[in-house]
């Protein structure tokens, strides 16, 4: 009879602990859910927020000054 008793007991623990590890689950994947929505947004207004950061018109014409080629100077004939 002993033996029995010790088996329900193992039942409802392992009951308990499958409840308990089911919820576990739920509650981590809600919170991972939550959290790339936020990383989600801060990343759009980021995004958004270099797009619309004032620029010059020079900067915005994507016309080089005529000096500027776009390579670094030699420093041996540059002098």
């Amino acid at each position: 009879m002993a033996r029995q008793e010790r088996r329900r007991e193992r039942s409802a623990a392992h009951g308990v602990a499958l409840e308990a590890l089911g919820s576990g689950f739920s509650t981590a994947y809600l919170v991972c859910g939550a959290a790339a929505v936020v990383a989600a947004a801060l990343t759009a207004f980021g995004m958004i927020g270099l797009r619309g950061s004032g620029t010059t018109e020079d900067e915005g014409s994507g016309v080089l000054p005529p000096s500027s080629d776009g390579r670094t100077p030699d420093p041996v004939t540059a002098g």
